[in-house]
């Protein structure tokens, strides 16, 4: 889940649901899954790049 989600979702955000899911496996999973899916929808901003 961690190396998926690198990228796309901030590493603040993850790790409460990294410990969710490693204390409540089924829930935890499931944030995880509507987190990655509302990331998807969101188009990616490159900060880095100019036209």
């Amino acid at each position: 889940m961690y190396l998926e989600s690198r990228g796309r979702v901030h590493p603040l955000v993850m790790a409460p649901i990294l410990v969710l899911t490693i204390l409540l496996a089924p829930i935890g999973f499931l944030v995880f899954v509507a987190v990655r899916q509302s990331a998807r929808e969101r188009p990616r901003i490159d900060v880095g790049s100019r036209p």
